[in-house]
């Protein structure tokens, strides 16, 4: 199932602020989500423990998988997909999956894929946070067509 659906041009999963968003550089469509140190953590995803798995089912297997872009290099411009969930003040699961691992086309678009397994929850209500985190200080890093699907097992 698709969770949630990021194109940057039709608010299908949470809005986008309009100053994060960039017509010059982008995969498909007419925007792609700009991230820069003004802009750490774009787009961001919550959703709740039990308004994702159903009653029927144990845990998920989430995929979340982007296209990026950035006119420089991954070492100065580090950024990573974020997948937490936290109980209270302690993260019960905390997993970031670095985009340079995937980084193999230095002058276009690369693709990101990152596959993470739902833990079992001390609350039901405890809410898991996915977003893509941009922790560089050099040239910005752009996203697209961002998307977190869910797979259920028993």
């Amino acid at each position: 199932h698709t969770i949630a659906y990021y194109n940057f041009d039709d608010a299908m999963s949470s809005e986008i602020d309009s100053w994060a968003l960039d017509t010059v550089n982008r995969k498909s469509g007419k925007f792609s989500c700009k991230l820069f140190e003004g802009n750490m953590y774009n787009p961001t995803f919550r959703i709740r423990y039990d308004h994702l798995i159903p009653e029927d089912k144990d845990h998920a297997w989430l995929r979340i998988s982007l296209w990026y872009f950035t006119k420089g290099n991954m070492e100065d411009n580090k950024t990573a997909i974020v997948v937490n969930m936290p109980h209270n003040k302690y993260n019960l699961k905390y997993r970031e999956y670095d985009l340079k691992d995937s980084f193999k086309n230095p002058s276009g678009w690369n693709y990101m894929q990152a596959d993470y397994m739902t833990p079992y929850p001390y609350s039901e209500k405890d809410t898991f946070g996915i977003y893509v985190w941009y922790k560089g200080k050099g040239e910005p890093v752009w996203v697209d067509d961002v998307r977190i699907e869910g797979y259920f097992v028993k």
